[in-house]
């Protein structure tokens, strides 16, 4: 008779109090602290030695057994986290729901936006592009790429019988668009009409037997007026969000004009900053841009709000540097298919959108030789990133990265790489084909070991930043080679040591020191 397989060993839960939260894990009866601490680090992102748990008022030693310190089924223990001993973003509290970068960084941005004045992409000129070969449209509140409608209108001497209706010795315009009944105060009312002053004094349109209506409230008004009566669904499309139902003039007093402008100011500044309901209007690289083809080395459209790059960017076939930093790119939305047309790109930074994957097709982009990809939510890299040969500088920091192909050991070029604040537990052996890497950075990793030889084989390496791991300094140096690394990166900074002399500032040696706990 076949012997039955041996029962499972118990387990008991505890339950884990940290950052407002109570979390309960499932551990072995004779498992030690050292092992809750292990199940802690993907639950909360505190490394191990940043951890400190506590039970019944008593530390919980690493090497004891958490039935010789009482915890049993059901037990409460509190964690306390050192200060920068942590991986990916920081530790996972009840209130730490961490947003997207784009999120994360989205009012900022949008209030650059509102600052600065909107850039008008029709009157750029295009043949300035090609003649100097860039195209620098960073931070320049783009709009949606829509047609524009260009209409004259004579001048204004008259409207049609029904447009106007007399009420009172008042004059009231209407339309059928649809009013903001937004609340204004009145700090708001006077930063209205602070920036309101001078557009009065340039004049005011008059309408006959009406009272006077403010220049461009009136004209607005006037224009979705005539754009409703020919062409309503070409008002509502121009005008999805209407700043202008009801428009009063009484005298001389405006009254009504100016709780309009209010409204209109408002709503405007709402669709901008995407308040009221996430109302927001994308942005898109401007059409002339695909236009000028083979003329362009250097296309910047970082700081906008564009979530899409068409299968056009294959026009620009001398393409070397494309910048899409801090937009809302999400996976499907750029036409991978495009860039790899573009065979002459050295520089891409996508930095700062929503991609949570690489395709496959990167590996196509053989010239590539800086890959920025900061602050997404990428959880891995593909493995093709092995067939850029030459590729010097990787940067993908603050993502979502568990684990690295060992096909990055094919970057031989590569000699920056970081890859700081992200989930890794271990760097594949593959690292140490990086021979000519001189500056790695793996900070706030869950990183318990280097790569055997890795001193050895990455002799140029001079800068190293292991903080925040389970790397630390004594462990450091026990690794092979360690002694030669030392001597490099003391040497490069040799000057910066000498003018250091006599200060209190120590030489940062790449790690923490192991009393750096709670």
């Amino acid at each position: 008779m076949e012997s039955s397989p041996p029962p499972p060993p118990p387990t008991i839960t505890v339950q884990v109090k940290f950052g407002g939260r109570t979390i309960p894990v499932e551990v072995p009866a004779a498992a030690t602290a050292a092992d809750l601490k292990r199940l802690l680090q993907p639950l909360t992102n505190v490394l191990p030695r940043g951890q400190r748990l506590i039970c019944k008022g008593k530390v919980l030693a690493d090497a004891a057994s958490l039935s010789s310190m009482q915890v049993v089924n059901g037990s409460k223990v509190m964690l306390m986290a050192s200060q920068g001993l942590h991986q990916g973003d920081g530790p996972i509290t009840k209130n730490s729901s961490v947003p997207a970068p784009s999120t994360r960084r989205a009012s900022n941005v949008k209030e650059a936006q509102i600052q600065k004045s909107d850039t008008n992409v029709s009157k750029i000129r295009p043949e300035r592009w090609k003649a100097t070969g860039i195209i620098a449209l960073s931070d320049s509140s783009l709009k949606q790429s829509v047609a524009v409608v260009s209409i004259s209108f004579p001048p204004l001497q008259r409207l049609e019988p029904g447009q106007i209706q007399e009420e009172e010795g008042s004059t009231r315009v209407s339309s059928r668009l649809v009013s903001s009944s937004s609340a204004i105060s009145k700090e708001e009312e006077g930063q209205i009409q602070e920036e309101e002053e001078g557009k009065r004094k340039e004049g005011s349109t008059r309408i006959p037997g009406s009272g006077r209506l403010e220049g461009n409230v009136a004209t607005a008004g006037i224009i979705f007026l005539l754009f409703s009566s020919f062409s309503p669904a070409l008002s509502s499309s121009l005008a999805p969000n209407s700043l202008l139902q009801d428009l009063r003039c009484s005298g001389s007093s405006g009254q009504g004009v100016r709780k309009q402008q209010i409204r209109s100011h408002k709503l405007r500044r709402q669709r901008q900053t995407g308040r009221k309901g996430e109302e927001r209007r994308a942005a898109a690289v401007p059409e002339e841009v695909w236009g000028c083809g083979s003329s362009i080395r250097v296309l910047d459209v970082s700081n906008n709000c564009i979530e899409a790059i068409p299968q056009e960017i294959a026009a620009l076939r001398s393409l070397q540097k494309l910048i899409l930093t801090a937009n809302d790119i999400a996976d499907g939305n750029i036409s991978w298919e495009g860039l790899t047309c573009v065979q002459t790109l050295t520089v891409l930074s996508l930095s700062q959108n929503r991609l949570v994957t690489l395709p496959s097709s990167l590996g196509s982009i053989t010239h590539l030789r800086e890959l920025r990809i900061a602050n997404n939510r990428l959880e891995n890299l593909p493995v093709e990133i092995g067939l850029l040969k030459h590729l010097e500088i990787l940067i993908a920091n603050n993502n979502r990265i568990t684990s690295l192909p060992s096909s990055i050991g094919g970057c031989e070029s590569l000699n920056e790489v970081d890859l700081s604040s992200n989930l890794l537990a271990e760097l594949p052996e593959a690292f140490g084909n990086l021979q000519h890497l001189k500056a790695l950075s793996v900070r706030n990793n869950g990183l318990t070991s280097l790569p055997s030889a890795f001193f050895i084989k990455c002799s140029q390496l001079i800068t190293l930043d292991l903080h925040g791991t389970e790397i630390t300094n004594d462990v450091l140096r026990q690794v092979d080679g360690w002694e030669e690394f030392d001597e490099r990166r003391r040497k490069k900074h040799q000057k910066q040591l000498d003018f250091r002399v006599g200060s209190s500032v120590v030489f940062d040696e790449g790690a923490d020191d192991d009393y750096r706990r709670l």
